[in-house]
Parts: structure tokens; sequence; C-alpha cells
């Protein structure tokens, strides 16, 4: 009896176990083997819309051409630096910071291209994954930079894009982009970011009154 007693309370257990292992199984197989449909890639992809703490570098290759742009954004705080020239936006004011430090010149007006470029290239997946003339497949899930992607391309009779998504945040880890009707080579971006680390004195526009020797023009006048 005490047998019988003992079974039956460990019937239940055993069917929590069985289901406990089922259901980590199921979401292994989603997330690791099952293919990536468009619209779980876009749903992925939408997750960096919600990032407003990121440091990203974007290094860009075409040929045996290489440049690099920095952007880190803060909240409404939006910074951006390509060679010398580096840029400050704060986007309630729509006020915009040039500094140019090869030139010593400095300029302030009302502009907002900075963030017009970091939406481009930041939230370039989401876009590609929305544009209803490219067609979508899922290539398989593989490590890129040490980080665990998604590979998918998108395609048509023009244009050929290649791009792997961070499975975890949704960033572009890296994506190249071949337009077929223009000669030249295909340009790739690799996108090298952190989230959560940038501090406000790195997005903060410095006080033009204290950039000793440079050029200090108001756009705006």
């Amino acid at each position: 009896m005490q047998e019988k007693k003992k079974f039956i309370l460990a019937v239940p257990t055993v069917i929590i176990i069985i289901i406990f292992i089922i259901s980590i199984f199921f979401i292994f197989y989603k997330k690791n083997i099952k293919d990536m449909t468009k619209d779980e890639a876009l749903v992925l992809a939408e997750k960096v819309l919600r990032i407003d703490n990121l440091s990203c570098e974007i290094i860009a290759k075409q040929g045996d051409t290489e440049n690099a742009t920095d952007y880190k954004r803060l909240g409404k705080l939006v910074y951006m630096k390509s060679d010398e020239l580096e840029q400050y936006l704060d986007t309630e004011k729509e006020e915009c910071i040039y500094v140019d430090t090869a030139e010593k010149e400095a300029y302030k007006y009302s502009s907002n291209a900075v963030i017009d470029s970091y939406n481009e290239m930041i939230y370039t997946g989401v876009s590609f994954l929305k544009d209803e003339s490219l067609n979508y497949k899922f290539n398989k899930y593989e490590k890129v930079n040490g980080i665990d992607c998604a590979s998918i391309t998108l395609n048509n009779s023009t244009t050929n894009i290649n791009m792997w998504l961070d499975k975890s945040s949704g960033m572009i880890t890296k994506f190249s982009i071949k337009y077929l009707e223009e000669e030249g080579d295909e340009t790739t971006y690799v996108y090298r970011y952190q989230i959560g680390k940038v501090k406000e004195n790195e997005v903060k526009a410095p006080d033009l009154s204290s950039l000793e020797g440079y050029d200090i023009l108001d756009m705006n006048e």
C-alpha cells in the first residue's frame, strides 16, 4: 500500500519533468533550428527601435576603400563622428553643433541631419524588411564576430542584400548590398556596438565658448 502511494505521488512529478523538457526543446527548436519567417525577422529587427542608449561604430568597406562612422545615442541626445567631424544633436531643440577638429571650426544651426543619418543606418534592418519589393529568404543561424545571428537574404531584380541580425537585440551585426545594374564591388557594413554603456558627457554638445582656438560660426544668424 505504501509503495502504491509513492507511485501515485511520483506520477505528477514525472509528468511535470516531461512537460518541462518538452518546453525547453520547443524553445531551443524555435530559436536555433526552425527557419525564421519574415514576420519574425521584422519583430526581431524592431527591437532596435526601443534602444535609447547605444554606441555603434559602422565600418563601410567597398573594394579597397574603408571608412568608419561612430554613432552614440542617449535618449534625446545623439552624437555622430565621421573622419574629423563631430556632430552633436539635441532632438528636442533640433539644435546641432558641428565641431571640425581638423579645421578648428565649430558651427551651430538647426538641423535634423544627424538623427536622419542615425535612423537610416541603425534602423536599416527594419527598412529592408518592410520593403515589399524585396524577396525574403532565411539562410541559417550562425555566429558573426562572436554574436549569435540570424542570416537572411533580401533581393529583387536590381538589388541583393545579405544581412545578419543579432538574435538577442535585433541589431545588425553585418550587411552587404550589391546593386546588380551598377558596376563595382558590393558594399559591406560591419556594426560594432554596445548597449547601455553611453554616458551623458559622450553625447552632450560642448559649450562653444569653451573651444579655445576654434573659429565659431552660428549659421542661424
